[in-house]
């Protein structure tokens, strides 16, 4: 019974007053074990027959109180036990599965499991109208790029080029919940979810009356959807580790469908390991231009950016994995007067 109220009191506190406690997995497992113990001793309540059957619990869902146990946690009890065992903050773990602003959206698993059959179209980013913009922005940001690029050797108009593709300097940065994007997405490897996307490609073959290589292609969703999955949970161990540096609440944060945000759409992942203060003030904000310019310049020079053509090629390929947008990016950088 004491351990039964402890833990009640302990996600109550959660919830109410915000103090995130810290909970070890094992720790976890002993509070359930107290609370089954609980429950075999009492007398369930009853219910009128009118009464809607709350959806079956799984796993560590199983033992959370019924408060606790909303609708939103119902969807996403699949992946609580993954993100534990990865190390996930427990605190953490509570807020993003009792949190509003956090929904699962089936369009972000389609999107992120079946997009690449429709490739991005990046010639439009480096037209007469782009290359105008881009110089506007280096006059006006002429200090910070200047710095950033004798900082880590890196060309002004790279950078430029980039944040322009991005998200037009800021214009465009997204408006999905990033977390809501990687809890979605981690669950693309439900079977569910998995003939649902299936089901989009049948439909289109049979639009086309056309239905060759259909086995091919439903093996490949099974397979993005997998990996897919398992890169939805590294993001989500990753937004949980950038919180200490971050600004602001993290679930605050909105981003493209892919969970990318700020001028310069980095990942959390890639907030972690390359994002950088560029102002100075003690916050890395990356919806401020001048910690988007240093952070782009960090991410292209630590990843191989130096002064041949393979080397930058290389670098921006890293930073998205599509030769069509590596050649949008150099090719407006050298259209603002990055040498060849």
């Amino acid at each position: 019974m004491a351990v039964v109220n402890l833990f009640l009191r302990n996600i109550h506190q959660v919830k109410s007053h915000s103090l995130y406690l810290r909970f070890s997995v094992s720790s976890l497992w002993i509070m359930a074990a107290g609370m089954l113990l609980f429950r075999s001793c009492g007398s369930a309540p009853s219910q009128s027959k009118e009464a809607t059957p709350p959806p079956p619990r799984t796993g560590i869902a199983l033992y959370l109180p019924e408060y606790w146990y909303s609708s939103n946690h119902a969807v996403f009890a699949p992946i609580m036990q993954p993100l534990l065992q990865k190390g996930m903050d427990t605190a953490f773990l509570v807020r993003l599965m009792t949190d509003s602003r956090v929904q699962f959206k089936e369009s972000l698993v389609k999107i992120n499991v079946t997009g690449y059959r429709k490739p991005t179209d990046y010639t439009q980013h480096h037209d007469a109208y782009s290359v105008n913009k881009g110089i506007s922005f280096m006059e006006q940001h002429s200090r910070d790029l200047d710095s950033a690029a004798a900082k880590y050797n890196v060309p002004k108009q790279a950078i430029t080029s980039i944040l322009w593709i991005e998200t037009k300097f800021g214009k465009i940065t997204g408006n999905h919940s990033i977390a809501s994007v990687f809890l979605s997405v981690a669950l693309a490897n439900r079977p569910e979810n998995i003939e649902k996307n299936k089901n989009v490609v049948r439909q289109e073959l049979s639009e086309k009356k056309d239905t060759t290589g259909l086995y091919e292609l439903e093996k490949k969703i099974e397979q993005r959807a997998n990996k897919k999955s398992a890169w939805a949970i590294d993001q989500l161990m990753a937004l949980d580790s950038m919180r200490s540096r971050y600004h602001a609440d993290v679930l605050d944060i909105k981003g493209s469908f892919a969970g990318a945000f700020g001028l310069s759409q980095f990942l959390p992942s890639s907030y972690r390991s390359w994002a950088v203060d560029g102002d100075g003030d003690g916050k890395i904000n990356l919806f401020d231009e001048q910690d988007a310019i240093f952070s782009v310049a960090n991410y292209l020079s630590v990843n191989g950016w130096r002064k041949d053509r393979e080397s930058h090629e290389k670098a921006v390929f890293h930073y998205n994995n599509s030769k069509d947008y590596v050649s949008a990016v150099l090719t407006l950088a050298e259209k603002l007067g990055m040498d060849k």
